[in-house]
């Protein structure tokens, strides 16, 4: 399963939760100041479930991060990154 979590001020890093015999562990798939379909495609290469850009792309705004897109999606994320981060 991954996440995005927010490192140091700007930074975000998507991480992947794998099942192990000594229990669960995370490590990181990539690290980003602005999603972007380069990022999306290492997270997909280097995941074991690989997440669809529109999942990762939801989880980046959930966690406040910056998301570069279709001109089309700009809006979207502008106006769901406010109600999402406070």
């Amino acid at each position: 399963m991954a996440y995005v979590v927010a490192t140091k001020p700007g930074r975000f890093e998507v991480r992947e939760s794998v099942s192990t015999l000594e229990g669960p562990r995370s490590h990181t798939l990539a690290t980003f100041r602005e999603m972007n379909g380069e990022i999306v495609e290492k997270v997909q290469a280097r995941s074991e479930k690989p997440p669809t850009a529109a999942e990762l792309t939801r989880l980046a705004l959930r966690a406040c991060s910056p998301v570069r897109g279709s001109q089309l999606d700009e809006p979207f994320g502008e106006t769901l990154r406010p109600s999402a981060c406070g």
